[in-house]
């Protein structure tokens, strides 16, 4: 649902017909104004640091439309300007580090096996269920996490990727409506201990940087108890 400048609210609509990551996409685009329907490709080409980025519609009833979308997508407050700063505005990242007495290899399964990481995830006073856990690019996972309050609240996620034990990304999403970010997690040996450093990226404000800053500290320090007892 998009709001113009005049008050209107027009209702997009589409369906995917490509996705090529990083290099095209296109899909059909129908707004409520008309009910008719057009096509979309958008490509994109590497340019030293930067991408270029084509956008090709086609399938308009006639030229006062095409002008109207092309002033939509490039005009100074159009989605392309809207697009740009987004891409160039510092958005806020929760980055943390903590060292642990143990291998890479035993933290990093603390986290990459079911039942070590179900011991411990979660802030402290909580107690989780991992209810579904794929441990491979593309799988998924879900915690329950029982709060001291007596609430239920439920994460989902994917995994991106995986190097044991060096490293491995999972996308981040609670279930009560929260858009998805990312938590990547890198591990470094340091002697006989591990320097574990957590990025979580997509949080959009300082506020749930602030917030899930107090929850991934309190899960590490329980993190850390759990590797203490030996396990």
């Amino acid at each position: 649902m998009m709001t113009m400048p005049d008050g209107r609210k027009v209702e997009i609509s589409g369906v995917y017909r490509e996705i090529v990551r990083a290099q095209k996409l296109v899909l059909t685009w129908a707004g409520n104004y008309n009910n008719r329907e057009t096509l979309i490709t958008v490509t994109f080409r590497a340019d030293g640091a930067g991408t270029v980025m084509t956008l090709h519609q086609t399938g308009f009833p006639d030229e006062t439309q095409r002008d109207r979308h092309k002033t939509g997508w490039t005009g100074p407050e159009g989605s392309f300007a809207k697009l740009a700063r987004v891409l160039t505005t510092d958005a806020p990242v929760l980055e943390l580090k903590r060292t642990f007495d143990a291998t890479p290899e035993h933290v990093f399964d603390a986290w990459m096996k079911r039942e070590r990481w179900q011991a411990w995830i979660g802030p402290e006073g909580t107690n989780s269920d991992v209810t579904e856990f794929e441990p491979k690019v593309g799988g998924r996972y879900r915690v329950l996490m029982r709060m001291s309050d007596g609430r239920e609240i439920g994460v989902t996620g994917v995994f991106k990727t995986i190097d044991r034990p060096r490293t491995f990304a999972m996308t981040w999403k609670w279930e009560q409506g929260e858009h998805d970010s990312l938590v990547t997690l890198s591990f470094r040996a340091v002697g006989n201990k591990t320097e574990l450093t957590l990025r979580h990226d997509g949080l959009l404000t300082e506020e749930n940087v602030d917030g899930h800053g107090k929850g991934w500290n309190s899960a590490l320090n329980k993190l850390a108890a759990y590797l203490a007892s030996g396990h």
